[in-house]
């Protein structure tokens, strides 16, 4: 994943100036190339880029992926690549929305 594809992409701006790429990028990349996530999450890092986690989830969850599998693979994918801290606020902020969506 080189800067110009993900320039190409959707990038924001997080509450705190940094950069944030879309999630339906992120994920349609890796349903399309094959790319596990976990390579993705370095090369964006590596990029200075955070990913739009809701973002993501509503990727999958369009493409016809069960919440419960989405959630579990970002855990998963995610465990090498960030802090425990990091990933600790991303799984609270994703179970939060979980639980908004089974009401």
């Amino acid at each position: 994943m080189s800067r110009k594809e993900v320039t190409s992409a959707s990038i924001g701006k997080t509450t705190s100036g940094g950069d944030v790429i879309s999630g339906a990028f992120v994920f349609n990349f890796s349903a399309t190339h094959g790319l596990p996530l976990s390579f993705q999450l370095i090369r964006l890092q590596e990029l200075g880029l955070t990913v739009d986690w809701l973002g993501y989830v509503q990727a999958a969850i369009q493409s016809g992926r069960k919440l419960n599998r989405v959630l579990a693979t970002i855990e998963e994918e995610s465990l090498d690549v960030y802090n425990t801290e990091y990933r600790i606020a991303i799984l609270t902020k994703l179970t939060e929305m979980k639980s908004l969506c089974t009401k």
